[in-house]
């Protein structure tokens, strides 16, 4: 049996004035340039022993404070210290062949770096159930155990042998140990096929530098599955929080 996870990585950013604002513009009948204002000089400068970022001209830069308020006003603001960026440890997992009533487990790690100032979510789904595209077989997602039912956006004890499917367990930095409480605890993954939406696997509302958390899978099943090689594939969505 072979797991693909394929990643899909989408950072979305949004800027937004809700009035009209004065601007610099330059223009002809061939091109229009319009910003908030020209620099006279801008880039970056570097030795052995400095490097500076800089950026000349601008209109009133700087940072302002008041009892309700922090503006931070200026290019060099924007610019980030800390890159957004998500990865995966690895991306493919190989479980074998499969023993009825005998679960098995994998894990890849989940590292992201981000500086927006509202955080982050890092979301997941299955593009559908574990499948044999020979037959069309499908091992069921999991429901966990039938004493601590769980769902797509609800862990929940998942010990029992007798209890089958294909699911997931979080744990490490920025995950909702009050859902994941230990490593008994697993959800399904929502499906694409479905058109249910990802659940949040890890998020938070901070900037941080590689954050990471590892994501254990596990795959159960009963003595009459049908034999065969079934694979899906799993989609990560990171989106900083604007």
């Amino acid at each position: 049996m072979r797991l693909i996870f394929f990643v899909l990585f989408l950072s979305v950013f949004f800027f937004g004035l809700s009035q009209k604002a004065a601007a610099l513009t330059l223009e002809s009948a061939s091109y229009k340039l319009q910003m908030g204002n020209f620099n006279t000089s801008a880039g970056q400068s570097q030795s052995t022993s400095f490097s500076l970022d800089q950026t000349t001209g601008q209109l009133s830069p700087g940072k302002y404070t008041g009892t309700n308020y922090i503006v931070k006003a200026g290019f060099q603001y924007i610019h980030s210290l800390i890159p957004f960026a998500f990865s995966l440890s690895k991306t493919s997992i190989d479980f074998g062949v499969l023993s009825a009533a005998t679960a098995k487990t994998d894990s890849l790690v989940l590292t992201i770096s981000n500086s927006s100032a509202y955080g982050y979510q890092v979301l997941v789904k299955e593009n559908h159930p574990l499948r044999n595209s020979q037959t069309n077989d499908e091992i069921p997602d999991t429901s966990c155990d039938a004493a601590t039912t769980c769902s797509e956006y609800d862990a929940n004890v998942w010990s029992s042998s007798t209890a089958y499917g294909f699911g997931y367990n979080m744990a490490g930095d920025d995950v909702d140990t009050t859902d994941f409480v230990d490593s008994t605890y697993y959800r399904p993954f929502p499906s694409l096929e479905s058109s249910e939406a990802g659940a949040v696997a890890m998020s938070s509302a901070n900037a941080g530098t590689n954050r990471q958390a590892t994501m254990t899978v596990k795959v159960n099943v009963s003595g009459t599955q049908a034999a065969g090689r079934y694979n899906n594939e799993l989609i990560f969505i990171a989106v900083p929080s604007i």
